[in-house]
């Protein structure tokens, strides 16, 4: 997702279609301008040619392997050009296995170029067959993100408004956790006075079970809107995140990434406040975005809380600026870790865009 983002932004008239296996996906995908989804045909021919003449794609990026035979025999027919990238050892196990002609075998010569994320796995594709010419040992690429952008204006208005107030974000908030983050705020306010809690929320109904939470709560808070001041005394503020979630993530040094405190939660994404410079705490039930997590807490860069009080001591831990730079650094360098290789990834997408549609303009 984070290929496609970037390429759109780089390319504004590319459209970005992401396959996947059916079921595979549980979690909420993510909203991307010109960027859909859609779960993948059965790998028949009569399938595999109405799926193709349905999108009519100029390029096929595949990753990994357990390749679809006739999507990729009826990409190679139509003249589709087809690259392979992060192509894995164990994706190709079963065609090792096969003692008889196989398939895939022969579907490694359609590609333009494989990449292949580490020597076994580049030794394992040219004993299949690909060509070797065609075969680039790269590093595996790992999932990264993007800055999501806001209006500067905001940002420097928002900040001029909290003038240098401390600040921590809970986002992705579900309605059963807004009690525990707002107990978490009061421990946390007997020694940071004048702290102030941010929670997000997605949706619009839940506002009022989160406005009954804090008329209980003793807090003085305020619903936010852009371009609203906050007061001094406002000790918590209620946003819907709708957009306004980059603003906030450039505010809060210390970001609590919610969907994930109580029971029944499945985790949401963190590397949108990782590529904006905060420090994360999470919850334990991080189940959709475990792979994500794991790499970030191995790094220094995330902490789990299990409950409100562990989520109060690590709002105030990383109130020390240097504690908080400190993981915000551990973040950006697990986002970073693929930097290069996504950017070689998308210039040679770029280059075999502007080949095609030179062969397209061509009399």
């Amino acid at each position: 997702m984070d290929i496609a983002r970037r390429l759109t932004h780089l390319r504004p008239t590319a459209r970005v279609l992401i396959t996947h296996e059916p079921n595979a996906i549980t979690g909420p995908l993510a909203e991307i301008d010109d960027v859909t989804f859609e779960s993948l045909p059965k790998d028949t021919s009569i399938e595999a040619r109405a799926f193709l003449q349905e999108h009519k794609p100029d390029l096929c990026i595949w990753t990994g392997g357990h390749l679809r035979q006739q999507i990729l025999k009826n990409t190679a027919q139509a003249d589709i050009p087809s690259l392979l990238i992060d192509a894995d050892e164990d994706g190709f196990a079963a065609v090792r296995r096969t003692w008889f002609y196989n398939p895939a075998r022969a579907s490694l010569r359609m590609f333009s170029a494989i990449l292949a994320n580490g020597p076994n796995a580049a030794a394992a594709l040219t004993r299949l067959g690909a060509p070797a010419d065609r075969i680039t040992l790269t590093g595996r690429l790992k999932e990264s993100q993007s800055p999501l952008q806001c209006s500067e204006s905001d940002l420097d208005e928002l900040n001029a408004g909290l003038s240098g107030r401390p600040v921590w974000l809970a986002c992705y908030v579900q309605r059963d956790e807004v009690e525990p983050i707002l107990n978490a705020h009061r421990k946390a306010t007997r020694l940071s006075h004048r702290l102030l809690l941010v929670i997000g929320m997605d949706k619009e109904e839940d506002i009022n079970d989160a406005r009954i939470a804090m008329g209980g709560s003793g807090f003085r808070w305020a619903r936010w809107a852009p371009g609203q001041p906050v007061d001094d005394n406002t000790q918590v503020v209620l946003a819907i995140e709708n957009g306004h979630l980059p603003l906030w993530l450039r505010v809060a040094p210390v970001t609590f990434i919610g969907t994930s405190l109580t029971d029944g939660c499945k985790g949401r994404h963190p590397f949108d406040a990782v590529a904006l410079g905060s420090a994360v705490l999470f919850g334990p039930n991080v189940k959709d975005a475990q792979s994500a997590y794991t790499r970030l807490t191995d790094a220094g860069a995330a902490r789990m809380v299990r409950n409100e009080s562990a989520l109060a001591d690590g709002v105030l831990d990383l109130s020390a600026p240097d504690e908080a730079a400190s993981m915000a650094l551990a973040g950006w360098n697990v986002l970073t870790e693929s930097a290069k290789l996504t950017d070689r990834i998308l210039d040679l997408v770029q280059d075999m865009l502007d080949a095609r549609e030179a062969l397209n303009a061509s009399p």
